[in-house]
């Protein structure tokens, strides 16, 4: 397992190459394992290695309880988010295609990997509990299925049913954070946005037997409000903009995703330019829509999403004196951090065990 950690130009952790290599070492130990060292393979007795092979795992975990007590080999990675012309940066090669979840989650846009510094002012902090499971959200999360105690399905271990739970209120929390930081950001960049202004959309569709944003509709003649809402937005007037999260693990979309990863993300972003012609009834009353479609599982988002996630920076960086790409990063790292830290508040509730305390459940 692989264990990357991407850092802003300018923002990254204090200290020496053996430093960063030693930081899983204490996650691990308070997890329960017996954790061990710079182990050469060629002590590991593994069959086809040569005795003289002088390569090393710099950290050995034995006895996670969430890996069924088997050894994992942790190598730890630094690299930047963006390239030196800003850009996020894309994933490494996806050509072995050994597992749907690389092939899946190495598709998207820049989303899970971004784990930088926890700046409390950016929204950055991570209780350590949330902390653990938002890193094991790859493998499983607890050592069986259980029934989810919010709706008649099965929690399954690996936590991909509670990223799309309907119940319990979680989708609701995940998509307030992720506009709250829209909010936020359109504000600094001088463009005075309205959050839910009333009447403009046409109702919402409908994901996993809910509203995707878990709110039921209502009033305004069945129009519903923009999440935000922009009086200028480009040369194209004003906007709205529509936040979800979908899951390209929920059932009935994994054969695509396992084909192509950001299938689930522009499917749905397509669907709700296309519901009830939403895009085209909003451009005939001059009013631009914005549609703005993360995946759950990835952290990924949807191509709007990553070029107005790209141009809101640009807005900032125009009023604040920093560098647009600097900006960028940040409005990256704020989004992954929060769309992650909510997953990992819906895996505890349903899957926790005793890390699940009210405390760690409640709104921050």
């Amino acid at each position: 397992m692989a264990t990357t950690a991407l850092l802003a130009p300018g923002q990254g952790y204090s200290g020496d190459r053996e430093t960063h290599q030693s930081m899983p070492q204490p996650e691990c130990r308070e997890a329960g394992a017996r954790v061990t060292q710079n182990t050469r393979l060629a002590d590991l007795n593994l069959p086809a290695l040569h005795r003289v092979d002088d390569r090393r795992i710099e950290v050995i975990a034995n006895g996670l309880a969430f890996w069924n007590s088997s050894r994992l080999a942790l190598d730890t990675t630094f690299v930047l988010p963006v390239a030196s012309t800003g850009e996020p940066r894309r994933r490494g090669s996806e050509g072995d295609g050994t597992a749907l979840t690389c092939n899946y989650c190495n598709n998207l846009e820049p989303g899970l990997g971004y784990m930088p510094p926890p700046a409390e002012s950016l929204g950055l902090h991570v209780d350590p509990a949330l902390f653990r499971i938002m890193v094991c959200l790859r493998l499983p999360v607890a050592s069986e299925d259980v029934a989810c105690p919010l709706c008649d399905a099965v929690a399954d271990r690996m936590g991909d049913h509670a990223r799309a739970c309907p119940c319990g209120g979680d989708r609701t929390k995940r998509h307030h954070r992720l506009r709250s930081i829209l909010a936020a950001r359109a504000q600094a960049g001088g463009l005075n946005p309205v959050v839910e202004k009333g009447g403009l959309l046409p109702p919402r569709l409908d994901f996993a037997g809910a509203p995707e944003d878990g709110v039921q509709a209502g009033g305004s003649g069945g129009r519903r409000p923009a999440d935000v809402w922009v009086g200028s937005w480009g040369a194209h007037g004003p906007a709205a903009f529509d936040l979800a999260v979908t899951s390209g693990l929920r059932q009935g979309a994994v054969a695509a995703s396992a084909a192509t990863g950001a299938r689930a993300a522009e499917d749905y972003e397509a669907r709700k330019r296309a519901h009830l012609q939403t895009a085209a009834t909003c451009a005939g009353e001059g009013l631009q829509f914005v549609p703005l479609v993360a995946e759950a599982a990835s952290g990924g988002w949807a191509p709007v999403a990553m070029q107005t996630w790209r141009q809101l920076p640009q807005c900032v960086a125009a009023r604040s004196g920093e560098d647009a790409g600097v900006e960028l990063a940040k409005l990256l790292q704020t989004l992954a951090g929060s769309l992650q830290r909510e997953n990992a508040r819906a895996v505890l509730r349903r899957v926790g065990g005793p890390d699940a305390h009210p405390a760690l459940l409640a709104d921050p």
